[in-house]
Formats: C-alpha cells, sequence, structure tokens
C-alpha cells in the first residue's frame, strides 16, 4: 500500500549549513511541489536520539547508503544531523518541534531531504528526479513540475518512532 507524504515549511530552523553541497550552485529557498506517493519505505532503527537505515536508496536501483539521522534535544532547542556513509552532509538547529526541508547532492543527484519532527512518527523524505540530467537543481524539478510537464520522481519516505 502507498502512503501520501506531507512535505514541510522551514518556519521553525534556526540555522543550517548543508555540507558538501554542489560547488557550483548556492543554495536558494523555493517552493516545493506535493509528491504524490513514496515508492520506497524504510521502518528505520533508533537507538536513544540515533535513526538509522542502512539500506537507503536515492533512485530506483540506486546504490545503496546507510543513512543516520541523529535528533538532540535540550531546552535551549535542538539539533538535527543528517550523516551519509559517515559523512556529515547537513545539520540544522531548531527550536523545539519543527518541520524543514534542504536541498542535498547524493551520487551526482539534487536530493531534496524533508523532515517533520512534531508528527509521531517523526517523518523523513528524499526526492529525486529519475531519468534525464541527474544534476538538475530542484528548483529546476519545481518549475518542471508546475508547467505541468511530467517529470518521474523517486521517493523515500522514513518513519522514525520516539
Amino acid at each position: 500500500m502507498k502512503s501520501f507524504i506531507n512535505i514541510c515549511s522551514s518556519t521553525d530552523v534556526v540555522n543550517s549549513h548543508v555540507y558538501h553541497h554542489h560547488p557550483s550552485e548556492p543554495r536558494h529557498d523555493f517552493p516545493v511541489p506535493e509528491p504524490r506517493f513514496a515508492e520506497h519505505k524504510i521502518h528505520i532503527r533508533r537507538s536513544g536520539g540515533v535513526f538509522t537505515a542502512p539500506k537507503a536508496c536515492f533512485s530506483p536501483n540506486g546504490k545503496q547508503h546507510n543513512v543516520q539521522i541523529i535528533v538532540k534535544e535540550s531546552e535551549e532547542g535542538g539539533i538535527l544531523r543528517l550523516h551519509i556513509d559517515g559523512k556529515k552532509e547537513f545539520e540544522v538547529g531548531t527550536r523545539r518541534g519543527f518541520r524543514g526541508n534542504a536541498e542535498l547532492y547524493v551520487d551526482g543527484m539534487a536530493v531534496h531531504f524533508c523532515w517533520d519532527l512534531i508528527q509521531c512518527p517523526m517523518k523523513f523524505s528524499f526526492r529525486t528526479k529519475v531519468g534525464g540530467e541527474d544534476t538538475t537543481r530542484w528548483s529546476e524539478i519545481y518549475e518542471e513540475s508546475s508547467n505541468r510537464r511530467e517529470a518521474g520522481f523517486y521517493s523515500l519516505l522514513m518513519f522514525g518512532m520516539v
């Protein structure tokens, strides 16, 4: 059974930093299209505030990656860190309970990463464009879908129980 994904706004983000972003592309905020379905779901393992998905793929038949999402909370706020294959790819400082999104580059592809820590279970989603130019920026993907052109997307939706 397929499930709808909830894409999130970044209203509660205090500061963020994307590591290893595409060197020729500056980071921009841009609107995000609403996704249809998740093709690949992983129920991730939790140990403390660390959620691990050892066989995550970002494209059909793509390379498997070890994805770790670390969520730490404190009185002053919290931190969300994303590690892919042991390298820190993304980090954001937040207020308690938040949602957000960021653009990353994995295996030469633009990957749109969204998180929702307010809902239970916590949701983490990754979307990539399938076919054509793998280095297409997410804003270009959005423009294509806005113009009602059919574009193929690959979605990975991860759930984390607290």
